[in-house]
């Protein structure tokens, strides 16, 4: 079986499709955690976008 790991993806829809597409042939993805949030001392930087990537997780 071939388990395929992501995290860390923070609201970039861009790298979550990029993660996706390298993990194709993964029988399993698991998402070790941080999808949205950018952190409390962190500026949001260009190209956050989490209702495009919560629309992603989601299909």
């Amino acid at each position: 079986m071939k388990i395929g790991i992501i995290s860390d993806l923070h609201g970039y829809p861009e790298q979550f499709k990029k993660a996706i597409n390298i993990l194709k042939g993964s029988d399993m993805i698991l998402c070790a955690g941080d999808i949205l949030y950018h952190g409390p001392r962190n500026p949001i930087l260009e190209g956050y976008r989490s209702e495009e990537h919560t629309s992603e997780l989601q299909s």
